[in-house]
């Protein structure tokens, strides 16, 4: 992936001086060209996008933003793959930090390093804490660590509070939702997770997936990873090849879900 443009300032726990909160911090601006990056290790990391279109795969999993996308990842996520479509240009702004306060902010928006914070169409408020606490470590003016302490502290407390309220209309939060499901149906995908990463609330999305489909999210993706072991088994793959491949736990609880969804065995298709 070539990058075109780079505005890059790191602060190390000498600079800094907040041994206690924060060990090092560096401050981002780039934009990228299209192509596709090789993996890569993140430290705890709030990035904004400006423009573009990105995808990341993170565990198996596809996280797909764009412009106007607010991202939160906790340190030692690793992006395993990463594509800009061509033609396009990717411009991100970010901050990473390590030390005590980034596990207390890891902590407090309940992110692991397989399951980031994604806020599509994320408010200008955010934008500006991204690009006040940039600026800040760029400028290094006087009491600026300071400035970035607060900063964080006041976006944590708007991302909590945010991350608790449904951030899309209802019919929005089910398109995502089975967007997420249909583009990975190899993930075990839970009902916590896929509300974790919609930043709803697990009550709201059952709520607005029961009145939009009338299934639980739960029985939805249990019925859509039936329906697409049924494409693949019709196609002549075996019934363990096709239970590995859609990553169930055994080729028996494979076995009961398609039971559950079709009332037979798969191997009676």
């Amino acid at each position: 992936m070539h990058k075109t443009l780079e505005h890059m300032s790191l602060a190390t726990e000498d600079e800094v001086g907040l041994p206690s909160l924060i060990t090092q911090i560096g401050a981002h601006q780039e934009t990228w060209e299209a192509s596709t990056a090789s993996p890569q290790l993140y430290d705890t990391t709030i990035e904004y996008q400006h423009a573009g279109t990105d995808r990341r795969w993170i565990a198996g999993t596809e996280f797909c933003t764009g412009a106007g996308t607010l991202s939160v990842f906790a340190a030692g996520t690793r992006i395993d793959a990463e594509r800009i479509p061509a033609g396009r240009r990717l411009r991100v702004e970010y901050l990473s930090w390590r030390g005590p306060m980034a596990a207390l902010f890891e902590k407090a928006l309940g992110i692991t390093a397989v399951r980031p914070l994604i806020f599509p169409d994320a408010p200008a408020g955010m934008a500006l804490s991204v690009t006040n606490s940039t600026r800040a470590v760029f400028e290094r003016s006087t009491g600026w660590n300071w400035q970035v302490v607060a900063i964080l502290a006041d976006l944590t407390r708007t991302l909590m509070t945010a991350r608790s309220q449904v951030q899309l209309p209802a019919a929005q939060v089910v398109i995502r939702a089975r967007r997420l499901v249909e583009e990975s149906p190899r993930h075990p995908w839970s009902v916590k997770e896929v509300s974790a990463l919609l930043g709803v609330r697990r009550e709201m999305l059952w709520e607005v997936f029961k009145g939009q489909t009338g299934l639980t999210p739960g029985e939805w993706i249990r019925r859509h990873r039936i329906r697409v072991a049924q494409r693949l088994l019709e196609r002549g793959m075996s019934v363990r090849a096709t239970a590995e491949h859609l990553g169930f736990s055994s080729r028996q609880h494979f076995a009961r879900s398609f039971r559950m969804v079709t009332g037979r065995a798969p191997s009676l298709r």
